[in-house]
């Protein structure tokens, strides 16, 4: 009889140690991105990528173990180029925007190893441009006409509101206590353009489309 009273004294130690998680995290971030458009305009195609970044407040809620939501809020700086051209005539376009975002997706993470886990999530994102810049760059018959930092929102190119899917992968390595040091890599797929389909009236016309980017994420958690 003490033998087996023992034995499940034991046993509900271990279970009640093997429940025992921190529920929630705070944390902080930054995310350098690689962005691009993809145009839905058959006339406009994209023009390679442009370098962004962004960051900020991570927050973890743990409702197993290794099971969560992620979300917080990020500044992003992300954009991409789109180019036009024809028999004689080119016209190149790049937009900068930046966006508040708020991320949401379910997070799931293996047991510690070392120290170390792996983590990958899934998810969604909703966004608002706050900013948005853009340079052209018009070339037709060897006459060339340019222009830097105008306002894409002034001139309706931009929707304010964008929305992504988002999925990743990463690593978190605990260094002291509950904090924790995580790198990983992020894709965002746009679900609604970011781009109209508007003529600007100076010659300038946005093809409408998906913005889209990779981000490595880097920082610390508590």
């Amino acid at each position: 009889m003490k033998k087996a009273l023992v034995a499940l004294m034991l046993l509900t130690t271990v279970c009640l140690n093997a429940q025992e998680f921190k529920k929630f995290r705070l944390g902080l971030n930054v995310a350098p991105n690689l962005g691009w458009i993809k145009p839905n305009d058959k006339d406009y195609m994209a023009d390679g990528v442009r370098a962004g970044i962004g960051g900020g407040l991570v927050m973890d809620f743990y409702f197993a173990k290794n099971y969560g939501i992620t979300t917080g809020i990020q500044i992003m700086n992300v954009g991409g180029k789109v180019i036009n051209e024809g028999a004689g005539y080119s016209f190149q376009s790049t937009f900068k925007n930046q966006y508040v975002q708020l991320p949401f997706a379910l997070k799931m993470k293996t047991n510690d190893f070392s120290g170390f886990n792996i983590y990958g999530l899934f998810g969604v994102t909703a966004e608002y441009c706050f900013r948005a810049k853009y340079d052209y760059n018009y070339n037709i018959g060897g006459l060339s006409v340019s222009d830097e930092n105008l306002d894409a929102k002034q001139d309706d190119l931009v929707r304010s509101l964008r929305l992504g899917l988002q999925m990743g992968l990463g690593t978190e390595y605990n260094i002291a206590g509950s904090t924790s040091l995580f790198f990983g890599v992020t894709y965002n797929n746009g679900i609604v353009g970011a781009y109209k389909n508007t003529d600007t009236g100076n010659g300038n016309t946005a093809s409408q489309g998906n913005l889209n980017y990779f981000a490595l994420n880097l920082g610390v958690l508590f």
